[in-house]
């Protein structure tokens, strides 16, 4: 048998990587770092602590690159969608807020939520890690900022300050998050976010309809 490709080694090697990190995402999105342990993760991923120290040297640095993975996988693919030109600027405004609420709902993208969640209102998370979801964050405000006054000047969106109107929009969206982890708290279920009745784009959107 003829010796792996450095090519190959270095796929094993991004799709171990990917495999701890998304196993990570799971385990720091509910526990939260300070009660995260690394065999926890290992556990979770399936594989030894030995393995997760060969790619990343302490907790602290798992919890980083989670975060980022959480944030590129969630904020990113929301300010594609903004920034779409196929459609007109109210029928994007309802596109992202369904698919939100459809991430809220399902694995993995209601983790990866819950994983940005804990990079805003922890206090011990890792220097760096605040200084890059808020990066994206303001990326993603100021492009939402952007949709609203295209949304005003189209006529389809009421007039007002847009960056009030932008922020009433996002803090809905994150009410709605901890609203299902509240829910699967009190459910008992530390595995799925419990489905229940999620508002509807027309009710969420109906203040910022013209």
């Amino acid at each position: 048998m003829s010796p792996r490709t450095e090519v190959v080694n270095k796929r094993i090697r991004d799709e171990r990587r990917e495999q701890i990190l998304l196993a990570a995402v799971r385990v720091f999105s509910h526990k939260g770092l300070s009660a995260t342990k690394i065999t926890d993760i290992a556990a979770a991923a399936g594989i030894s602590q030995g393995l997760i120290h060969h790619y990343f040297d302490s907790k602290e640095s798992v919890f980083t690159a989670a975060a980022e993975l959480a944030i590129v996988s969630g904020m990113d693919a929301t300010i594609a969608a903004i920034e779409s030109t196929d459609q007109q600027p109210w029928d994007r405004l309802v596109a992202i807020y369904e698919k939100w609420l459809e991430s809220i709902n399902s694995k993995p993208q209601y983790d990866h939520l819950l994983m940005i969640v804990q990079c805003l209102i922890n206090e011990d998370i890792p220097p760096g890690t605040r200084e890059l979801v808020a990066k994206h964050g303001h990326t993603l405000f100021s492009n939402f900022v952007q949709l609203i006054r295209d949304g005003q000047a189209a006529g389809q969106i009421i007039a007002g300050h847009p960056e009030e109107l932008a922020f009433i929009f996002i803090s809905t969206i994150q009410g709605l998050v901890l609203t299902q982890l509240t829910r699967q708290i009190f459910s008992n279920d530390p595995d799925y976010p419990q489905s229940g009745a999620m508002p509807r784009a027309e009710t969420v959107l109906r203040l910022l309809k013209a």
